[in-house]
């Protein structure tokens, strides 16, 4: 499938957030908020292009609604203080740059990836389990995954 030039790009961009975000949260295990300014530039850049030169508010809409559900799927864990804040921006972001369709098929991987990561988990003695993970890792794979899949890989 031939993704067009705006989703080209916003796939870069998520590549390239999500690249800096696993490598700050798996070293420092945090994750700058400067990057997810970066993030929501784009989006805006994203949106504007699309609605203003483009017509299509389908499309900025679809993103709109990809950031919110991210937003709302990673708060619950969020609140409870199982995850930090900077996984939950970074969420919110990629639903906002991917944009609805495009986070559909990464949801399915993402899904793949964290029950892989349960299921490893569950086979790990307690004694040698980690106190956390860096969620940005999983979502990073997963997001590498599925632009495998639009590669055709």
């Amino acid at each position: 499938m031939a993704l067009g030039p705006i989703q080209f790009y916003c796939n870069t961009a998520v590549a390239l957030i999500c690249g800096i975000a696993l490598w700050t949260d798996c070293s420092s295990r945090r994750i700058s908020n400067r990057l997810i300014l970066i993030g929501l530039i784009c989006t805006g850049a994203v949106v504007l292009i699309e609605v203003y030169f483009k017509g299509d508010w389908q499309n900025a809409g679809g993103r709109l609604a990809a950031g919110g559900f991210a937003s709302l799927l990673h708060g619950i864990p969020y609140v409870s203080g199982q995850m930090g804040a900077g996984d939950l921006k970074l969420a919110m972001v990629m639903g906002l740059l991917l944009g609805w369709d495009a986070w559909n098929a990464y949801m399915g991987y993402y899904g793949l990836v964290l029950g892989m990561v349960a299921l490893i988990l569950c086979l790990v003695p307690a004694k040698h389990k980690p106190s956390s993970l860096p969620l940005a890792l999983f979502m990073g794979i997963a997001f590498y995954l599925c632009l495998l899949n639009d590669m055709g890989l």
